[in-house]
């Protein structure tokens, strides 16, 4: 193929044209026209970029195999790079786009024409420089999903020519979650790939989960993934309890989760011991099964002595627990002797006076 140097004159950026026996008012407007032609619409991936060419009498592409621009990293790119082509032009001047671009890139065009005889011919080179992206993320399907637990994969795969500043997973019950829900945030910024082990979930639940990476352009969230939490145990607090006395006590309780499946019994249950587990003596059972707060009086205990209890609720999955707590009866004060001498009370004979019948 032969090339042949600025034969036809091709403007590009610059566009640098001549012009021969044009009237100054022609000029005056080409002059203005001109300051337009050039670069436009750059972004982090793609440029649109004109070219020209004059004094060879086309007014289409038919005179051409081939006409359009060729761009590379490196300068005097040639049709060898990479390229776009055009079919047909408005009078002198042609537009292509340049796509697939890498983001805050300097890149070096060129404007060409082949000839039907293979000779080709380039125009003045000009450059100009991508914009810097979002950073680019991707979430794998969720894997080790269980009741109230999940591990998301995520990678983050280019940061867009700008410094990320966070990335994570975003998540929640509604579709295209954003930062704005229940986020877990990396420990690092690093361009690769790591896994999250989101906990707290609400049993037979639909999930909806988005990568997200933020850097100096703004944010940017992958693809959206969804999963379904398996039945859990409900979750239930033991709460407080009012009304102690030597031998029974009231006691408060919530379930506030009933892990995806029907809560058929909640209570609570009691030992000397920390950890109490249910059996047949040491619970007493709420009348109402569900959600929600309850209390129950639990008698029958020993005066004066240490107890530990638990809530407990019972669904398809089993029975779980909530929090200890712990609490003592009132002691059974029968006798009281009072270390150290006596006086004599009023109203009582020295003989007649002891500790248990004084006032």
């Amino acid at each position: 193929m032969k090339v042949k140097i600025l034969n036809i004159t091709i403007s590009f950026f610059g566009l640098l044209f001549l012009f021969a026996a044009c009237e100054k008012s022609d000029n005056e407007m080409l002059e203005k026209q001109m300051n337009a032609w050039q670069v436009r619409n750059v972004t982090s991936t793609s440029a649109e970029i004109s070219g020209m060419i004059v004094a060879d009498g086309t007014k289409d592409a038919t005179g051409y195999a081939e006409l359009g621009v060729c761009w590379s990293k490196k300068e005097n790119p040639t049709v060898a790079d990479a390229k776009a082509s055009v079919n047909t032009r408005d009078k002198a001047v042609y537009w292509v786009k340049a796509e697939k671009l890498e983001h805050l890139t300097k890149y070096y065009a060129r404007a060409y024409t082949i000839s039907k005889d293979k000779t080709v011919t380039y125009g003045e080179q000009t450059s100009f420089t991508t914009l810097a992206n979002v950073p680019y993320v991707s979430i794998n399907a969720a894997t080790e999903v269980k009741g109230k637990s999940v591990v998301i994969t995520y990678n983050l795969t280019r940061d867009g020519k700008s410094k990320v500043k966070e990335k994570g997973i975003c998540w929640g019950t509604k579709q295209n979650p954003t930062t704005d829900d229940n986020t877990l945030k990396a420990d690092n910024q690093n361009i690769g790939e790591m896994s999250f082990n989101v906990e707290n979930l609400v049993g037979n639940t639909v999930y909806f989960v988005r990568a997200y990476a933020i850097n100096g352009i703004g944010i940017a969230y992958s693809k959206e993934i969804t999963f379904t939490t398996n039945v859990a145990s409900p979750t239930l607090t033991t709460d407080s309890t009012k009304n102690v006395t030597k031998t029974s006590l009231d006691v408060y309780g919530t379930v506030v989760a009933s892990g995806g499946a029907d809560v058929t019994e909640r209570g609570f249950c009691w030992a000397m011991t920390e950890n109490p587990e249910v059996g047949e003596t040491n619970k007493k059972v709420f009348a109402k099964a569900g959600l929600g707060s309850y209390n129950v009086k639990i008698e029958g205990l020993e005066p004066g002595t240490e107890y530990f209890i638990r809530s407990y609720a019972v669904n398809s999955e089993g029975v779980a627990y909530g929090n200890n707590f712990k609490v003592k009866t009132v002691t059974d004060i029968q006798k009281l002797y009072v270390p150290g001498g006596y006086q004599k009370a009023s109203g009582y004979g020295a003989d007649d006076w002891k500790p248990e019948n004084a006032p």
